[in-house]
This record gives C-alpha cells, sequence and structure tokens, in this order.
C-alpha cells in the first residue's frame, strides 16, 4: 500500500510539471503582444485672412478599413431603463396654418394679383375664417414699412403697389381668435425683381432685389499689408477709392486726386520690398491716418482691372453692395463706409 502511494504521488508531480512547463513553451513560443497602434496627429484647417478656411487633409490611421455602410445615422447610446415614461419627442414640422385655439381656423384664402393700370401690381385678397374676431393681412414687398390690412373674420381687401423690394414676395393672413390664439396662412405671389444680379447662377442671391442694374468699369486694386484699395468710376455720381481691411471693416472716400497733382510724397521712404501708394491711392493714403495706420505699406503697385458693381435695394441709408474685381473673390460690403461697416469675401 505504501508503495503504491508513493508511485501515484509521483505521477501527479509528473503531471504537474508537464503542465507548466507546456505553458512557459506556449508564453515563450507565442508571446503577446503589449504595443498600441501609432496615434496619427491630426492639424486644425488653418484660416487665410482673405480666402477664408483652407481644409488641411488629415490622414487617418494605417490600414483603415474603408467604410462600407452609407447611412448618415449616428448610432446613440442606449438609455437606461427607468421606472419613470418619457414623453414622445416633440414634433419639429412647422404648419402653415398654426390655430392655438380650438375652432379657431381659415377657411379659405384666395390671393389674385393683376397689373395696376399706373404701373405695378393690384392685389386683392379674399377670405373666410372660423372662430376669428377679426385678421390682419400683410404684403411682403417692403423691408421697413409694411404694407397690410385689418379686417373682419370674413372678407376682402385690395392693395396697389408700385414695386417689390423681394423676389416672390408672400401675401400673410393671420387670424385672431376671440378668446385668444392666432391661425396663420400664407401665399407666394409670382412677381419677380425688376433687376437681376450679376453673380445669378454662380451663387446663391439675396432675398432683397437689386435696387438696378450691375455697372461695369475698369477701376483700379493695390495690395497692402494690412488690406487692399480699390478704385471705381461711376459709383454713386462719381469715381470713389475703397479700404478694405484685414479685420473685416473698411472705409470709401471720393477721389479726388487730379491730373497735375503729385503722385506721391518723395519724404517718404517705404522700407526694402514695399511700396509707397501713388496718384488717387496715395492721396487718401497720406491725408487719413485711419487709412495708413490700417493698411500700412503696400505689397504691390497698384493694377487695372474690371470691376462689377450692384447695390442692393434698401429702405435705409447704407444698405448692402457688391463689387467683384475680376479673378478675385465677389465681395459682399455693409454699412455706409465709417464706423460699424464690414465686408466678407463670398466664395
Amino acid at each position: 500500500m505504501e508503495y503504491t502511494s508513493r508511485v501515484r504521488r509521483g505521477m501527479t508531480v509528473a503531471v504537474v510539471s508537464l503542465l507548466v512547463l507546456g505553458c512557459g513553451l506556449t508564453e515563450l513560443l507565442y508571446p503577446q503582444s503589449t504595443r498600441q497602434p501609432p496615434i496619427t496627429a491630426t492639424k486644425p484647417p488653418t484660416t487665410s485672412p482673405l480666402g477664408g478656411s483652407t481644409p488641411t487633409d488629415t490622414p487617418g490611421p494605417p490600414d483603415a478599413p474603408a467604410p462600407t455602410s452609407t447611412s448618415t445615422t449616428t448610432p446613440q447610446p442606449a438609455a437606461a431603463a427607468t421606472d419613470t415614461p418619457q414623453p414622445p419627442p416633440a414634433d419639429t414640422a412647422t404648419p402653415t396654418a398654426t390655430p392655438t385655439l380650438p375652432g379657431l381656423r381659415i377657411e379659405t384664402f384666395d390671393v389674385q394679383m393683376a397689373d395696376a393700370p399706373g404701373g405695378g401690381k393690384l392685389i386683392n385678397c379674399f377670405w373666410s375664417t372660423s372662430g376669428a374676431s377679426h385678421v390682419q393681412v400683410f404684403v411682403g414687398v417692403r423691408q421697413r414699412f409694411p404694407v397690410w390690412q385689418e379686417g373682419e373674420p370674413d372678407g376682402s381687401a385690395s392693395f396697389e403697389v408700385a414695386e417689390t423690394l423681394y423676389d416672390m414676395p408672400k401675401v400673410t393672413i393671420t387670424a385672431f381668435g376671440s378668446g385668444g390664439g392666432e391661425a396663420t396662412e400664407a401665399v407666394t405671389l409670382d412677381w419677380h425683381c425688376s433687376h437681376t444680379y450679376f453673380f445669378a447662377g454662380s451663387l446663391d442671391v439675396p432675398a432683397l432685389c437689386p435696387s438696378g442694374d450691375w455697372t461695369t468699369a475698369q477701376g483700379a486694386q493695390q495690395t497692402f499689408q494690412g488690406g487692399a484699395m480699390l478704385w471705381i468710376p461711376g459709383v454713386d455720381g462719381g469715381d470713389r477709392i475703397y479700404a478694405l481691411y484685414d479685420d473685416g471693416s473698411w472705409q470709401s472716400f471720393p477721389d479726388s486726386w487730379e491730373e497735375g497733382m503729385p503722385s506721391h510724397d518723395p519724404s517718404i521712404v517705404p522700407p526694402a520690398g514695399l511700396v509707397q501708394p501713388v496718384r488717387g491711392f496715395g492721396k487718401v493714403w497720406r491725408e487719413h491716418a485711419s487709412v495708413r495706420d490700417e493698411l500700412d505699406w503696400g505689397t504691390a503697385h497698384e493694377s487695372s482691372v474690371v470691376i462689377l458693381h450692384q447695390r442692393q435695394a434698401s429702405e435705409s441709408l447704407g444698405g448692402v453692395q457688391f463689387i467683384h474685381p475680376a479673378a478675385a473673390d465677389l465681395l459682399e460690403l455693409s454699412g455706409l463706409g465709417g464706423s460699424g461697416s464690414t465686408w466678407r469675401a463670398i466664395q
């Protein structure tokens, strides 16, 4: 019996030793890697002062598989279960009629438009409502001075309008409930602007119409350390010089330089590689410290360029104007050309 027990104990020790030896060989022959895949650095997009944002290619991880799904839905993590029932998601659709009182609604709204004898349009509106105390009808052809009438729950109204400042304006009726609440409905008129923008078809156009046709002029331009200058003849009844600053502001000056005047100041010596502006640009630059401080020195001599110019319709001073030097971005200028005036380049 003692001999048999010794044999069994010896066999057990041998089996355990073989198992330990096997695990050690496995670890030696097939070691587990603890290295992480390399992290690829990404570079944020850079911004160009005048040309807008310039995207920078961001490399992905090496050997990353191409995505196969075309779904645009981003999966969200599952919400934890709770005993409190959650309300259904709100409806984000915006109806054309929005009654907020039971029984308040616009039954009919008919709009008819015809040419007026003296020019412009004659707009006739007819309506019927339920649960309303009165209505208001607005014709959306103005920017600041609305064209509207107030009427009975059922009735009609006529408007004679000389022009529209908006392309395809809307006529809107709002019914007011006797106990509160409102309901609205709108009809779009087939009435286009009298003029078109010179960039229509290549860029999105504003809702406001142009104030007139665009002009094409042989102008001039010059780049500076802090912006640019443009000379456009025949703008607002005269020749004008625009100073566009890199901070997005701008100023405008009448061009008062004439032949025979000094073209530059020889006592002003620019640093190497930079230039002093001459003629009309130089006169404005020398006489206005704000222009000189903002623009600094010219980086090139002025050059001739074809410039398109057009104003947007406005019922207030200033407004918006569009300037497009050849082979450059379309420029949108807002304001009068003084304090608070801004400009931006439209790609």
